[in-house]
């Protein structure tokens, strides 16, 4: 599948910082992106790195989805529960001590 729009490298750091870290606001565009990022329905490989380990932000967007996961705003909090739930299943050893 080929992507709508390509961005490079300093794009996807500056989108991380702005929207997907601790502190940024609780939107459901986030927390769709972030379970669209970790999901991997339909993948053969489910061994391969998503878009966060790649980046080597996996930690910092998982401390993002767990605030979003607390939020008081049902459409956030599904969505970052769900990818909560996908994330814990990860061997990622940057995640080490978050659950």
């Amino acid at each position: 599948m080929t992507p709508l729009v390509k961005l490079d490298h300093e794009t996807k750091h500056c989108f991380h910082r702005t929207h997907l870290v601790v502190g940024t606001p609780a939107t459901v565009l986030s927390s769709q992106i972030v379970l669209a990022a970790v999901s991997s329905e339909g993948e053969e490989d489910d061994e391969r790195p998503n878009l966060f380990q790649k980046l080597r932000v996996m930690r910092k967007v998982t401390q993002k989805v767990l605030e979003c996961a607390a939020s008081d705003k049902p459409f956030v909090a599904r969505r970052s529960r769900e990818a909560r739930d996908i994330i814990k299943h990860l061997s990622d050893d940057t995640l080490t001590g978050l659950f």
